[in-house]
């Protein structure tokens, strides 16, 4: 998660100014399928990790709603992001997205190196 978090934060202005500036279908092809892997493979392993917070009696649902939750608010970053940008340049607008994806990579970034590696250690 460490590792894809960075990459993200590292890759986000980069690939949306690339994609942003495309001008063929390949370019445009190529910068979208980086951008979606740096910023969503960090979250792939993130309902494993939620699933080693809780105890068993409320693991489940505890963990279901912190993720879908997190999902839920997510997903309104870009078109925040696009709306504040609304009588802005349009050059701007790579920026706004590249900053959400790094504030999100950034805040898994902190969960990965703050929460204790549970590998060999009884949950119960």
């Amino acid at each position: 998660m460490t590792l894809f978090a960075s990459a993200a934060i590292i890759l986000a202005i980069p690939t949306l100014y690339g994609l942003h500036n495309s001008a063929t279908l390949t370019q445009r092809m190529l910068f979208t399928a980086l951008l979606v892997f740096v910023a969503s493979t960090a979250f792939g392993a993130m309902p494993a990790l939620l699933s080693e917070r809780f105890p068993t009696t409320i693991r489940n649902s505890a963990s279901g709603f912190v993720y879908y939750g997190g999902l839920i608010i997510g997903s309104w970053s870009p078109l925040i992001a696009i709306n504040l940008l609304s009588g802005a340049s349009q050059q701007f607008i790579p920026y706004a997205l590249a900053i959400n994806i790094m504030i999100g990579s950034t805040i898994i970034f902190i969960g990965s190196r703050l929460n204790p590696d549970t590998r060999d250690i009884d949950l119960n």
